[in-house]
C-alpha cells in the first residue's frame, strides 16, 4: 500500500505492550499506533499526518513531527506516540528543527465526542490550570481515577502530564518567537515562580531560560562587549541552539571541548573554564589562566605537575585560585 493511499482521517491503532528502548517508559500499556502506517508517513514526510503522531528517535533521545526535515531514522530506532506528553514521559525531548510545539495537533480530537476528546479540548482551554485534574473530572462527570485510566489507555499518559506538556511547549514557543520577559513566559506557562519554571524547563527539555535560540537572535550590542566577542558569543549560541554543542553535561566533556575550540574566538582557557563551570568536568583545566600561573609560581609548582593531578585537575584549579 503506497503512502498516497493511506487515509489522512485516522491512523490504525492496535493493542501493544509497553514501548521498550527509550530512556524511560510511559505510565502504562496503551493503544499503540500502527507502526508500518506511521513509518511510511514518516519516510514520506506526509504533511497530512502532522499532529496525528510523534516519532521518538532512540539514537538521539528526541521526538519529532512526521514532517521533520532530518534524515529518516532506521525502523529499529523509532517509536511512535499519539501525543507529545507520551513522548516526553518516555524520556524524549522535542526536536529543535521541526519544533513539536508548532504542531497543529490531531484534528480528530476536535470532532470526537468521546470523553477523552472532550477532556483534551478542556485542557486546551486551561481547565486543568485553573481547577486541576479533579476539576476537569467534575466537568466531565467522572471520577479522577476513571479519567486517568481512559487517558492512559488512549494516550499513554494521564491528564496532568498532558496539561504540563501543553504549558511547557507553549513556554518554549514564547521563548523562541517573542521577546517577552522570562517572568511573563513563566506566568503564561502557569508556573508560580521563576525558579520552578527554570527547573521544569531544565527537567523536560534540558535547558533553562533564557534559551540559546533567543540569545542567538538577540541584540547583544548593549552588553559592553567588543564586536569580536559579540560574534563569538553569537556563534556559540547558534551552535548550542542547533544542538551541535550540548552544555547540560550529556555529551562527553572531551567532545564538547573539541567543539568549543572550533568556535571562532574560543581558546583553550575559555573551553576549559566552560567545561569546569557548565559541564562540571572534574578534570577540566583552564589552560593559560594567569591566576593559576601566579599561584603555581608562588608555591613552586612546575607545569610537569599538572598531569599528575588527573582526573581531578578542576579541584586543583579551585585550590590554586583560593590560594592566590
Amino acid at each position: 500500500m503506497s503512502i498516497a493511499a493511506l487515509p489522512a482521517t485516522a491512523i490504525p491503532v492496535t493493542p501493544a505492550p509497553p514501548v521498550t528502548g527509550p530512556p524511560a517508559a510511559p505510565d502504562a500499556p496503551s493503544a499503540e499506533l500502527d507502526f508500518d502506517a506511521c513509518y511510511r508517513a514518516l519516510a514520506a514526510r506526509d504533511a497530512r499526518f502532522d499532529g496525528r503522531f510523534y516519532t521518538g528517535v532512540l539514537t538521539t533521545g528526541i521526538y519529532c513531527r512526521p514532517i521533520c526535515p532530518a534524515r529518516t531514522p532506521a525502523r529499529r530506532n523509532v517509536r511512535f506516540f499519539r501525543h507529545p506528553a507520551a513522548a516526553e514521559a518516555a524520556g524524549f525531548r522535542p526536536c529543535k528543527r521541526c519544533r513539536p510545539e508548532l504542531s497543529p495537533g490531531d484534528p480528530g480530537w476536535d470532532v470526537r465526542a468521546d470523553l477523552v476528546g472532550r477532556a483534551l479540548r478542556l485542557i486546551d482551554d486551561g481547565v486543568v490550570d485553573d481547577c486541576g485534574v479533579a476539576g476537569l473530572a467534575r466537568r466531565l462527570h467522572v471520577t479522577d481515577r476513571h479519567l486517568r485510566r481512559l487517558f492512559v489507555a488512549e494516550l499513554g499518559v494521564g491528564p496532568r502530564s498532558v496539561a504540563r506538556t501543553r504549558r511547557l511547549l507553549l513556554a518554549k514557543r514564547l521563548l523562541t518567537e517573542t521577546t517577552l520577559p522570562i517572568g511573563d513566559v513563566a506566568f503564561a506557562a502557569g508556573v508560580g515562580s521563576l525558579r520552578q519554571f527554570n527547573a521544569a524547563m531544565r527537567e523536560a527539555y534540558g535547558f533553562a531560560p533564557p534559551a540559546a535560540e533567543r540569545l542567538a537572535d538577540a541584540d547583544l550590542g548593549g552588553l559592553g562587549l567588543t564586536e569580536r566577542r559579540v560574534r563569538t558569543l553569537r556563534a556559540l549560541a547558534e551552535r548550542v541552539a542547533r544542538g551541535e554543542i550540548d552544555l547540560d553535561g550529556a555529551q562527553d566533556p572531551a567532545e564538547v571541548i573539541a567543539r568549543l575550540l572550533a568556535v571562532p574566538g574560543i581558546g583553550p582557557w575559555t573551553a576549559g573554564y566552560i567545561a569546569m563551570r557548565a559541564l562540571r568536568d572534574p578534570d577540566a583545566w583552564p589552560d593559560g589562566d594567569l591566576g593559576l600561573r601566579r599561584a603555581m609560581r608562588r608555591l613552586g609548582i612546575g607545569d610537569d605537575e599538572i598531569g599528575r593531578w588527573r582526573p581531578w585537575r578542576a579541584y586543583a584549579a579551585q585550590y590554586l585560585w583560593s590560594a592566590s
